[in-house]
């Protein structure tokens, strides 16, 4: 981070520093990065923040979808369903660490209408899993309560 904050010294030398993020991270924030300023465009006043392969957008979350070709909102229910991933914090409820969370798939094109409409259904099914997860952990909680 010191090395990153410092970088702007060396703009006008032959030396050049920049984070060390994956192709697909940089394609990710790139397109979110447009996404950003569409919002900013119409809405200057809002407040937008990006984290890593993350778009935080007043009080929500948006991530480049790669099978869909478009920024989606991250829902509720996978904000509960992994409460240890970059949409959270570092550390699981459990105070472990965790995995990483993206909805973005490298090297993956898709173009038959088809298999988008059978991608975007299990999407919906997952999420509608993680809702359902998320509302059993609640209900257990109170249960041991």
């Amino acid at each position: 981070e010191y090395v990153l904050k410092y970088s702007k010294v060396l703009r006008r030398s032959a030396v050049t520093v920049t984070e060390d993020l994956s192709k697909r991270t940089r394609e990710s924030r790139q397109e979110l990065r447009k996404f950003m300023r569409q919002v900013k465009k119409k809405n200057p006043e809002r407040y937008c923040r990006i984290e890593y392969d993350k778009l935080y957008l007043d009080n929500k979350i948006y991530v480049w979808n790669d099978f869909t070709g478009q920024v989606v909102e991250v829902s509720e229910a996978e904000r509960m369903t992994e409460p240890g991933t970059r949409v959270g914090s570092a550390m699981s409820q459990r105070g472990g660490l965790s995995r990483g969370f993206s909805l973005s798939t490298p090297n993956v094109s898709v173009t038959d209408p088809e298999l988008l409409d059978r991608i975007r259904e299990l999407e919906r099914q997952i999420q509608l899993q993680q809702a359902t997860i998320s509302n059993q952990q609640e209900q257990l909680t109170e249960f041991r309560e």
